[in-house]
């Protein structure tokens, strides 16, 4: 039976806080994207490992402009969180991709079921800021 309960993500103090769980590839790229010359080998690896260059500035700019306007913070909940060797390094990248607000977290993997993903991160968010 299903539970009606709302579950909600807090921050360090205890507040409320809106939370948005982000998927990278087809949100923040595009084959459109691709098609205008992103320099990618085997359409996955960049040469020089910058991953940053693969996502589209005009869609971080779009996610700008939610974050902005909602004050909801990102949770990375797209398969790009195991490209990394740690959170950091992930953050640095999306940073370096032009996003500018809080990049608090990602979620944990659970065999690729990324709503189980998500749901286990509100059980126990992390890095609230």
């Amino acid at each position: 039976m299903a539970s009606n309960s709302r579950q909600v993500a807090k921050d360090t103090w205890g507040d409320e806080v809106k939370v948005l769980f982000l998927d990278i590839d087809g949100v923040l790229n595009s084959r459109k994207y691709f098609a205008m010359g992103v320099p990618v080998n085997d359409r996955i690896y960049l040469a020089d490992n910058d991953y940053a260059r693969m996502i589209d500035p005009e869609a971080v700019e779009l996610l700008n402009e939610v974050i902005d306007r909602t004050g909801a913070r990102i949770v990375v909940s797209s398969s790009w969180r195991q490209a990394f060797d740690t959170f950091a390094d992930l953050r640095a990248c999306l940073l370096r991709a032009g996003i500018r607000r809080c990049i608090v977290s990602r979620t944990p993997f659970i065999n690729a079921e990324r709503h189980k993903e998500v749901e286990r991160w509100l059980m126990n968010p992390r890095c609230m800021c």
